[in-house]
């Protein structure tokens, strides 16, 4: 990726990457390589992780809860023990 206008507009800036994490802002000090990051326009591919809601992993987690689980280990008569208890 060559630097864009607007980042070679910012004294200080040197180099702008693209890497796995996102994006890297190299230059001669921490702020010119903040004003060079601040001056970037990125679209991000938010992925399918965008289509998650608190609404829709509540009811995901809802309908898991109805489900059995696997049985680690059994010991004993529980409902037998429930139906004798006070």
């Amino acid at each position: 990726m060559s630097i864009p206008r607007k980042q070679k507009a910012v004294p200080g800036v040197k180099v702008v990457e693209v890497i796995d994490e996102g994006v890297a802002v190299a230059a001669e000090s921490f702020w010119a390589a903040n004003l060079g990051r601040d001056a970037l326009e990125i679209t991000w591919d938010e992925g399918e992780g965008v289509k998650i809601s608190t609404e829709s992993l509540r009811k995901e987690y809802a309908a898991l809860a109805r489900t059995p689980g696997a049985v680690a280990r059994k010991e004993g008569d529980p409902e037998q023990a429930f139906s004798k208890a006070a």
